[in-house]
């Protein structure tokens, strides 16, 4: 609901498309770099990767090579990581996708020494494939444009044939394609309209298929089917998972409701008897079952169950809270994947993908090792601040992996290690006087107060003020510039927390009621860094306010956001630039118009400022802190920067830093050193090149074309060849 929130548009507007465009242009202009020069990204150089290094994130999924000698796991929007069959050595081969890699499927080299065939793709119905392990993606022929994928899978025959295979939906209809070439095109072999089919291969050649008229085996790599089983009940969705050991065994979850098991026949001999397992309360679609013990099977939602008994019982290997005293032995909560693996010598492996990593079994689901404890950079991050007092000291509010700091940790590479000090979702961190000696963040649910420089801990956890409406999930607070014991709640009116001794005190700061239209409340404050008495506000319908007395009273902007742009003001950045009080920009949701937008007289009136930008929606953004006035953007798919004088925004993300959301942005104090927070590829640094200052009273460098030096591009040019796609 937060997410759509966010992304207001016009109706008519197709969002997902949008994004989805904007997503594969990057991807285009990914692969364009991996073969251009070096001069073609001349952003390349500035980025920096920060971490974490030992905290990852959602992790989807995990195959083996045909050869048995590396890991290829997939991460939401982390894109796709290979690593040794102990989980060592991570290196990210899918900073150029976009969308993360929930299904993956590795096939061998079509010549010996050469690397594997990778074909990838997300829940959102994108399928790519390489075949240079990641160094460029292209999108496979015979798909057309699919809206959910349901399954992608590998399948050997017995004369060693291998066969990619992909259940997705397209035009409103299920489909099953088939592909002979490791991926990279594809023929429809079977079409299960709206049924919500899943398909699992077997180990001898056969291909399962679970329809609406029930269950359709393939011998002959689905150039036909026959249906050999009706379905225990009726259901619009299945999940089919099965053990080669047995007749084989299946396992069947129906509207991810039910689970039944059966052991055939599957020859059209018989009917087969199912087994009603009961109703999974904890089900998210997570379903899996060893491929050579057939009582062994195990489904996932918040935690894995798992039956060692054909089904009569269902445990938990260990329950959520567990996790946080050994996290390299216990699963971390929410399961996100999990897949079996036999090697050459008959040796099972499981794979599960939690938001907390990724771990494996060798033991049949009954013990567990963490195989992200080092190197597996996916952390997803809702906020990141730097302290004032020492620029190594980083806290982070991450995705289900807590509360984050750098100044328990000692560094011994450029990429860093966080501790995570609490458990949980936070974000909009934030500090008033801009060290770490007292921050403020949220959580879904509550305030969250930490004290300590060098020692950071939880000393409060504050209630959110009753009665009111606020943003779903993460609404914003912000530190008061004039008391770093005090912060600022915004929901449709706006609150003050202050500290008296050792308790919290909270009021009503404002009578002013943001709440114009149903459900609207305030989306993002800042104060000016130049005069604490000027607050602004924006609303989650695009309106926008002012207030020059610390936030007490308001004006609302003569001509904000136009109504028919359905904007959502995301985040606010006041000018930090001597003698430009009064500007301030706005960024947000730019489907129905522009994604930012600049006003030079403190709120009163704006003008779009969004030129370079897609339709897209701007995350993040902040401005350097050298005086030069440089800003930077983060959106769903990649990072902006935009110079005084420049016409326009350029991208930067080049080809080093991810192809993924930049959901937060933070600038080192005093410096134009920028870092991001990313949902899915962890903390990426930006640092720009020295200002030499400048400009006289207009705080411009003179001549200054927005360009890095020695470009000879025109002001907004990306720098990259005009030959070149995006």
């Amino acid at each position: 609901a937060w997410f759509r929130q966010m992304r207001r548009a016009p109706p008519g507007v197709d969002v997902d498309a949008v994004v989805r465009a904007n997503g594969l242009a990057r991807m285009a202009r990914r692969n364009a770099l991996a073969v251009a020069p070096p001069s073609a990204d001349p952003d390349a150089s500035r980025w920096t990767e920060r971490g974490s290094d030992n905290q990852a994130g959602r992790m989807h999924v995990a195959r083996v090579d045909p050869a048995g000698t590396a890991i290829y796991a997939g991460s939401s929007r982390g894109g796709l990581w290979k690593g040794t069959l102990d989980g060592e050595d991570w290196t990210p081969l899918g900073d150029g996708i976009y969308g993360g890699v929930h299904e993956v499927a590795v096939f061998s080299p079509p010549v010996e020494g050469e690397p594997p065939g990778l074909l990838v793709g997300t829940g959102g119905g994108l399928v790519h494939v390489s075949a240079d392990e990641g160094q460029t993606w292209e999108e496979p022929e015979g798909l057309g444009t699919l809206s959910s994928l349901r399954s992608l899978e590998r399948s050997v025959d017995p004369d060693g044939a291998e066969h990619a295979w992909i259940v997705a939906s397209s035009d409103g209809a299920y489909r099953v394609f088939r592909s002979d070439d490791a991926g990279f095109s594809f023929t429809e072999v079977a079409d299960t309209g709206g049924f919500a089919s899943d398909l699992w291969p077997a180990l001898d050649g056969r291909v399962f298929l679970a329809t609406r008229e029930g269950i359709a085996v393939s011998e002959d790599a689905g150039e036909t089917w026959t249906t050999v089983a009706a379905l225990p009940a009726s259901a619009s969705r299945a999940e089919l998972a099965g053990s080669d050991a047995g007749g084989p065994r299946l396992w069947l979850a129906l509207d991810a409701k039910r689970l039944y098991v059966s052991d055939g026949p599957w020859d059209g001999s018989a009917e087969p008897a199912w087994q009603d397992l009961g109703r999974m309360s904890d089900y998210w679609g997570i379903l899996g079952a060893s491929r050579t013990d057939p009582d062994v099977a195990a489904y996932g939602g918040m935690e894995l169950w798992v039956t060692r008994d054909g089904g009569d019982r269902f445990a938990r290997p260990n329950t959520w809270d567990e996790y946080y005293a050994s996290p390299a032995d216990t699963l971390h909560a929410d399961m996100m994947g999990l897949a079996s693996e036999v090697d050459a010598d008959g040796n099972e492996t499981f794979y599960v993908g939690t938001d907390g990593g990724l771990y494996r079994s060798t033991d049949g689901l009954q013990s567990f090792e963490n195989l992200s404890l080092r190197g597996l950079r996916v952390g997803q991050y809702y906020s990141v601040l730097t302290s004032a007092a020492d620029p190594e000291h980083v806290h982070a509010g991450a995705q289900d992996q807590g509360y984050q700091v750098t100044a328990t940790m000692e560094q011994d590479d450029e990429v860093w290690e966080f501790e995570q000090i609490l458990s949980g979702d936070y974000g909009h961190l934030t500090s008033g006087d801009g060290t770490h000696e007292l921050v403020y963040s949220v959580y879904p649910g509550f305030i969250l107060v930490v004290e300590g420089e060098d020692d950071p801990t939880g000393v409060a956890y504050l209630d959110f003020p009753s009665g009111e409406d606020y943003v779903p999930w993460l609404p914003p607070v912000l530190a008061d510039p004039e008391d770093p014991e005090a912060f600022f709640f915004a929901a449709n009116h706006l609150y003050r927390y202050s500290r008296r001794g050792r308790s919290w005190r909270s009021e009503q700061w404002s009578e002013q009621d943001f709440e114009v239209d149903r459900n609207e409340y305030l989306s993002a404050l800042a104060f000016s860094p130049l005069d604490p008495q000027r607050m602004y506000a924006a609303s989650s319908s695009g309106r926008f306010w002012t207030s020059d007395d610390h936030g007490v009273t308001w004006t609302e902007a003569e001509d904000g956001v136009p109504e028919d742009n359905w904007y959502y003001g995301q985040v606010i950045v006041p000018s930090n630039r001597p003698g430009k009080e009064d500007v301030v920009f706005v960024g947000g949701a730019g489907f129905g118009g522009s994604a930012v937008y600049r006003s030079t007289d403190g709120g009163r009136t704006f003008e779009a400022w969004g030129d370079g930008l897609p339709s897209t929606l701007v995350y993040s953004m902040a401005m350097a802190e050298d005086g030069s006035g440089r800003l930077v953007a983060g959106t769903e798919t990649s990072a902006w920067r935009r110079d005084p004088g420049d016409a326009e925004w350029r991208e930067i993300t080049g080809g080093v830093a991810p192809v993924t959301t930049y959901w937060d942005v933070d600038c080192v104090p005093g410096t134009a050193t920028f870092r991001f927070g990313t949902y899915g590829r962890g903390i990426w640094e930006y640092a720009m090149e020295p200002w030499e200052g400048g400009g006289g009273d207009t705080g411009e460098p003179p001549g200054d074309t927005g360009e890095p030096p020695g470009d000879t591009g025109a002001a907004g040019d990306t720098g990259v060849p005009a030959a070149l796609p995006g």
